[in-house]
């Protein structure tokens, strides 16, 4: 028992030491970031970044514990972060993928993140299309339904710019279908 619990306190302490590294490394790469917008200190803002959506809410989020590290300066840095201009599009993508899959609606920086991933998603379609047709119909589902998923639902139909994987696709857009039909019925919009 006693191992137990000298295990369970070394993991505590030693996820607690790692999320202070993390969020330290955000604070210092965004502070160079602001310095100077050089390729350099975007790819360390961007790698510093949480990658995960768990990994975001611990950083930025609000729980029933209190506030997580970063929550009150949270639009600066989410805004930093979707305007990263001399990293390849493509690796930005799958990042904001990432940090979705798994994603529930949440007010404030949840949903101020979710706005972003609103825009690069219509703004990007295609691109989306390439990254999330690689995974499994899970994570491609999760996406979508973090895309779409809010206290009141305001993306009552699926968004025009998604009409090519209609045609293309119709397996992967069934999973989009899916994704919004479980976000509006669980938010009693359903059809």
């Amino acid at each position: 028992m006693k191992n137990l619990i000298t295990i369970s306190f070394l993991l505590i302490v030693t996820f607690t030491y790692s999320q202070k590294i993390s969020v330290t490394k955000i604070i210092e790469s965004y502070g160079e970031l602001k310095l100077s917008h050089s390729l350099e200190n975007q790819k360390m803002f961007f790698n510093s970044f949480p990658n995960t959506f768990e990994t975001f809410k611990a950083t930025f989020g609000y729980s029933n514990t209190g506030q997580a590290p970063l929550y009150d300066n949270h639009m600066e840095y989410i805004k930093a972060f979707f305007a990263l201009d001399s990293l390849p599009l493509s690796t930005q993508m799958n990042k904001w993928i990432e940090i979705s899959i798994n994603g529930k609606w949440d007010a404030d920086n949840v949903s101020f993140f979710q706005s972003y991933i609103i825009k690069k998603s219509l703004e990007y379609p295609q691109l989306l299309y390439d990254h999330l047709s690689i995974r499994n119909s899970e994570n491609i589902e999760s996406y979508f339904y973090f895309m779409f998923d809010s206290v009141h639902p305001h993306i009552l139909t699926i968004p025009q710019e998604f009409d090519f994987i209609k045609i293309t696709d119709s397996e992967f857009y069934s999973l989009i279908e899916s994704a919004h039909s479980d976000v509006m019925n669980e938010k009693g919009h359903g059809h």
